[in-house]
């Protein structure tokens, strides 16, 4: 019983450790211009290896790259919007 508990509380952690959102970077620091979705979608999925991609604000917004990708520094409130354009 008890291991089953804890499998439920660690389960949940896991999922969350290693994804987050952001504008994914090349080697030069510069996060890849857009004006198509589909675009972004492919540049996140097939080079930043992320979940999903989209145009946000002209800049490809990646959704679910792992913790060691880096990411273009933004603040929160352009953060918020991107993350809940992404949901919706």
């Amino acid at each position: 019983m008890k291991f089953f508990l804890l499998f439920l509380v660690v389960l949940p952690i896991m999922g969350v450790l290693g994804k987050k959102n952001g504008y994914a970077v090349d080697s030069k620091g510069k996060a890849p211009e857009c004006f198509l979705s589909n675009y972004c979608n492919n540049e996140c999925t097939k080079v930043h290896y992320a979940d999903k991609g989209y145009c946000c604000l002209l800049s490809c917004y990646c959704f679910g790259l792992n913790d060691d990708k880096k990411v273009l520094e933004i603040s929160g409130t352009t953060k918020k919007y991107c993350d809940f354009t992404i949901i919706n």
